[in-house]
């Protein structure tokens, strides 16, 4: 599957208590994402937003008959 990117956003509090560098890491993430098949075919798309003060990464997806959602954090 491909990943491309069709709409970029970040949006966190710049006073949050993740707001060190290193929780930028996954910045680029952060935005509407399609997903495509090897024939360039829209098969799904997520959305990955900075939540809890920037300290989480929150995806929402779908595609191929599923929904899916999952939290991530960066833990240095």
């Amino acid at each position: 599957m491909l990943f491309s990117v069709f709409n970029f956003s970040i949006a966190q509090n710049e006073n949050g208590p993740c707001c060190k560098f290193n929780h930028q890491n996954f910045d680029f993430l952060v935005g509407e994402w399609k997903v495509n098949d090897a024939s360039r075919n829209q098969v799904g798309a997520h959305t990955i937003e900075k939540i809890q003060e920037g300290c989480l990464l929150r995806e929402n997806g779908n595609g191929i008959g599923k929904i899916h959602a999952t939290v991530s954090i960066f833990s240095i």
